[in-house]
C-alpha cells in the first residue's frame, strides 16, 4: 500500500472479479474506488509512489514503470526499462 501525499487515501493492488486493479481508499469515508479499468492487465503489479501534487500513481508491471492518470485513468509507459531508472519517480 502507499499513502497519497495529502494523506487522504491509500493506494494499492487488489483483486475484483478475479482481475488485479488499482484501487484506492478514501481513509474518511472508507469508499473504495477502482483507479484502473479491469480491462488493462496490471497483474504483476507493484505500486511505487504516488506524484508529488495525487494526480497520479508510478507502478512497475513487468520490466516497466508506468504511470496512470487518476482523473482519466489513462496509463502511459514511460520510455526506460525500470532497471534503468535512478532516481525519484515523480
Amino acid at each position: 500500500p502507499v499513502w497519497s501525499p495529502d494523506a487522504k487515501e491509500i493506494a494499492f493492488v487488489g483483486k475484483l472479479n478475479n482481475e488485479s486493479a488499482i484501487l484506492t481508499i478514501a481513509l474518511e469515508s472508507g469508499e473504495i474506488r477502482v483507479k484502473t479499468p479491469l480491462s488493462i492487465s496490471t497483474s504483476h503489479c507493484e505500486l511505487l509512489k504516488w506524484s508529488r501534487d495525487g494526480k497520479r500513481i508510478f507502478f512497475k508491471s513487468g520490466k516497466l514503470l508506468k504511470t496512470i492518470d487518476l482523473d482519466s485513468g489513462l496509463i502511459t509507459e514511460v520510455n526506460l526499462p525500470i532497471e534503468k531508472r535512478n532516481g525519484a519517480y515523480s
